[in-house]
């Protein structure tokens, strides 16, 4: 039906649980509710063609159905909306990354990437999870209009 979820002993936000896990309101509920990554970025341009940079090549342009101000502001990306690819994507053009970790989970294959000294999850469904040797380079490939952006 309906969740609230507590921070600090106030409500931050109510709603369904899809509503709350897809439209997360604050970091604080992101990081508790499942397993997601972050990255600094920076919003460049006006409102309409503004476009996302981070570290290592990671870069997109926005939709135009986010309100964002450009600055700095923070990427979180969900471990299971990451794909690896092994070389350049259209959201991770540059200076790959490197595998880190990787352990079979039974349901998942959970990979840690060491990206610009970040590290990011990555899971993965056995049948989808590549065979990578350790230091291998990757780059990250996931749907922008799926990342979370908070600002502030």
């Amino acid at each position: 039906d309906r969740i609230a979820v507590m921070e600090a002993g106030r409500i931050v936000q109510t709603d369904a649980p899809e509503a709350i896990y897809h439209q997360p309101r604050s970091a604080f509920i992101l990081s508790f509710l499942g397993s997601s990554s972050e990255l600094p970025v920076d919003i460049e341009g006006p409102s309409s063609g503004q476009r996302l940079s981070g570290p290592s090549g990671i870069g997109f342009v926005l939709d135009g159905s986010r309100n964002l101000q450009a600055g700095k502001a923070t990427l979180y990306l969900r471990a299971e909306e990451i794909r690896i690819a092994t070389g350049p994507t259209a959201v991770h053009a540059s200076a790959p990354g490197s595998l880190a970790f990787s352990t079979f989970l039974g349901s998942a294959v959970r990979y840690v990437i060491d990206l610009a000294g970040r590290q990011i999850v990555v899971e993965l469904p056995p049948q989808d999870a590549p065979h990578l040797a350790y230091g291998a380079n990757v780059y990250l490939d996931f749907d922008p209009a799926r990342a979370h952006i908070l600002q502030g």
